[in-house]
């Protein structure tokens, strides 16, 4: 599943440092109208979301941060200056059990 987001001003303003749920980028991941995001969680190099599908389903899924994103993230959380950028993700769908150890395990447990 691709996704595109935009990190805005606002998110960069609004959002709160080492905090993986309500950071800039999760915070544009949770505003992507193509999607209905139950909770999402940006680590240094790994974006997990859950999402409902249509039937009411929860999903788990799964992306790699590319370098640019990674960068931005080490810069928001320690305060340094970062600016609005696009962002494209590429999910992949994973188990709940399997999501949780990524968190803790950072990319190295993804295959696409």
């Amino acid at each position: 599943m691709k996704l595109n987001f935009k990190i805005t001003k606002n998110d960069i303003k609004d959002g709160e440092r080492s905090n993986p749920s309500n950071c800039a980028i999760a915070r544009s991941v949770k505003r992507n109208k193509n999607i209905t995001v139950k909770s999402v969680s940006v680590f240094h190099d790994v974006c997990i979301l859950k999402k409902v599908n249509k039937a009411g389903k929860l999903s788990s899924y799964v992306a790699s941060l590319p370098e640019k994103a990674q960068n931005f993230v080490r810069n928001f959380d320690h305060n340094l200056k970062v600016i609005p950028f696009a962002l494209n993700l590429n999910f992949i769908k994973t188990s709940a059990h399997k999501a949780s150890a990524i968190a803790f395990s950072g990319t190295a447990g993804i295959k696409e």
